[in-house]
């Protein structure tokens, strides 16, 4: 698939915390960010602009009975290499909608790299691991109870788990994610 093929180059990505979390790349946002060349392929804006289409946004509604209508969207690229995971959480609040899209054409499940969907906060509350293989992807309404977490990609595999994630924030998150974009000095550019 000409996605995966053309998946932002390792360069676009930095570390936000300690070494055994993701590599975050690019984040487009509707509402915040800066201006100029987005650093991908055609191929990926070609999906960007089918996935904020009112046609994207009424088949999500009907599927998950939620009203996405004042909400604006942001797009975020993660790198998982060897050794690296995911922290035991639940998504904010003001996101009421977060889908996630894998991009890997081959990944064994002895890798780890799965999202594993949670009972609740205890690691071991194991609900069901998903493996992030290219043309799938999953789609949570956060709550206080949607803990998820990556498992670890074990080090001897040599290989990096690649995911594009949509959220649908609601208005009343525009003030939270400037100030991240400004702590963290993300690299959010805004979608015209």
């Amino acid at each position: 698939m000409e996605l995966a093929k053309y998946y932002p180059e390792e360069q676009f990505f930095h570390k936000t915390g300690a070494e055994w979390t993701p590599m975050t790349g690019p984040c487009l946002n509707e509402k915040i960010g800066i201006s100029g060349q987005l650093p991908l392929k055609p191929v990926w804006n070609n999906l960007i602009v089918e996935l904020r289409s009112s046609t994207y946004r009424y088949a999500l509604e009907e599927l998950t009975k939620l009203n996405l209508e004042n909400h604006f969207l942001q797009f975020n690229f993660s790198r998982y290499n060897s050794g690296q995971r995911g922290t035991i959480h639940t998504d904010p609040p003001f996101a009421s909608l977060v889908q996630i899209f894998y991009f890997n054409e081959e990944w064994n499940r002895d890798w780890g790299g799965c999202l594993r969907i949670l009972k609740d906060e205890n690691p071991q509350s194991v609900f069901r691991d998903i493996l992030p293989l290219l043309g799938s992807s999953i789609i949570i309404l956060p709550s206080e109870n949607s803990w998820h977490t990556v498992t670890p990609v074990i080090p001897e595999v040599n290989r990096t788990r690649l995911t594009f994630v949509l959220i649908f924030f609601q208005q009343s998150a525009e003030a939270v994610l400037y100030d991240i974009f400004k702590q963290q000095k993300l690299l959010f550019y805004k979608l015209d």
